[in-house]
């Protein structure tokens, strides 16, 4: 952790089942970290009681450098970050509660709790209302987990993407049921 200060990207995979106890990555601060990759892996939190993501959460509010976010199956809870959090965040690879918790972020404090959430990730609060530096800075956005087609996916999709005016490619892969009209979906994206 020390003798790397220049460090830029941070990559820690694995394919196990036991989880990582780490406080001392976590510890870590690199000023010019652009990149961070993390997962699929469980990281081993008891070591700090009072909430179990707070590490992590610290951790990507230290680097406001980062460029590129990759969760794969770490369990956080993004909307708990600071606003102000991850300001040059230009890539997220994640799931839908990664971007749902980013996006619910608000400066004036007024989103914190999870009705308002729900109301934020379906697309009932007013235009601009999502996170500024989501919303103007994120371009790039894949979901990692196959939507389930279903009555609400079209409105829950075009929520997401509502306010994500800087958004140039999304990947994002749909669980279509047979019997369910899947250009609804499709519809959904191209009119958000």
């Amino acid at each position: 952790i020390l003798k790397s200060p220049n460090l830029r990207s941070l990559c820690i995979e694995g394919d196990w089942d036991e989880p990582i106890y780490e406080p001392r990555l976590l510890e870590g601060r690199w000023p010019l970290l652009r990149e961070i990759r993390l997962g699929p892996m469980k990281f081993d939190f008891s070591w700090h009681i009072q909430d179990s993501t707070l590490p992590l959460l610290e951790f990507l509010e230290s680097h406001p450098s980062i460029e590129e976010l990759s969760l794969a199956h770490v369990r956080v809870n993004l909307s708990r970050l600071s606003p102000y959090a991850l300001p040059k965040l230009k890539i997220l690879n994640g799931y839908m509660n990664d971007i749902r918790g980013l996006n619910s972020r608000r400066i004036d404090g007024q989103n914190q709790n999870a009705n308002a959430n729900l109301n934020v990730f379906m697309g009932e609060d007013g235009p601009g209302d999502t996170c500024p530096q989501i919303s103007e800075n994120l371009h790039t956005l894949n979901i990692l987990e196959p939507m389930k087609s279903g009555e609400l996916t079209p409105l829950v999709v075009s929520g997401m993407l509502a306010g994500l005016r800087a958004l140039t490619s999304l990947t994002i892969m749909f669980s279509l049921q047979n019997g369910y009209d899947s250009n609804g979906v499709f519809r959904s994206i191209v009119s958000a």
